[in-house]
């Protein structure tokens, strides 16, 4: 499914931690409209609670589609660009050493975000790592 099928859905947006509030609106926009959006949460259980008695549709990230409620229908979304990928950074003190348990750590976000590449594990938007340091 598009994201542009869903241009007529109410939708009920996820607001959680971080600048996510402007996220759905740039990805429908950039799909060639703008979402009409009916409740916002940062609850999980609220937003797929008000999907399942029929308020509106809305993004469930995809590390949260395992524990998603039973009564809701979950679909793979194709969305052009990464505007609904989830970027995993991680800052590193400027000095070129690293601890053995570090490097092991940044290695492992990279495994775990390459196997979601293109939504392999679960469907939906990609993971990136990114490494970055200051």
């Amino acid at each position: 499914m598009k994201l542009k099928d869903l241009a007529d859905e109410a939708w009920v947006q996820g607001v959680y931690r971080g600048s996510t509030l402007a996220v759905l609106p740039a990805a429908c926009r950039a799909a060639g409209f703008v979402p009409r959006i009916v409740f916002r949460s940062d609850d999980h259980m609220a937003i797929q609670g008000s999907v399942a008695c029929g308020l509106g549709v809305a993004v469930v990230p995809q590390l949260a589609v395992p524990t998603a409620r039973r009564d809701i229908a979950i679909r793979p979304l194709e969305v052009e660009g990464d505007l609904l990928t989830r970027h995993v950074g991680v800052a590193l003190p400027a000095s070129s050493y690293r601890p053995p348990a570090v490097s092991a750590m940044v290695e492992t976000l990279k495994e775990e975000c390459r196997a979601f590449e293109g939504g392999v594990r679960r469907g939906g938007a990609p993971l990136r790592v990114v490494v970055q340091s200051s």
